[in-house]
């Protein structure tokens, strides 16, 4: 939901008026809170192997990139400047 739709909720359902910048200030608070925990989780699923539907291993070829995950042969061919462009 956009900024403008959580306040239009919030108002609608609880009559329960609060400014965007205050929604920022809350979803940017709780990101930081949460950031440990999901990076945690995003390790913990790069690190693991994959599986076919036939049940056998798959390695899981994903690398970090800007805050992205992003399949790592796919990054090896794209230049510099193209990765740029992709992950600002």
């Amino acid at each position: 939901m956009s900024h403008i739709q959580i306040q239009s909720h919030l108002q609608d359902v609880f009559n329960f008026h609060v400014s965007i910048g205050e929604i920022s200030n809350i979803l940017e608070t709780e990101a930081n809170d949460l950031r440990p925990q999901y990076q945690g989780l995003k390790d913990s699923v790069v690190s693991q192997k994959g599986t076919h539907y036939d049940e056998t291993s798959l390695e899981i070829c994903i690398t970090e990139y800007k805050n992205h995950l992003v399949k790592k042969s796919l990054l090896e061919t794209l230049s510099d400047q193209t990765k740029d462009l992709l992950w600002f």
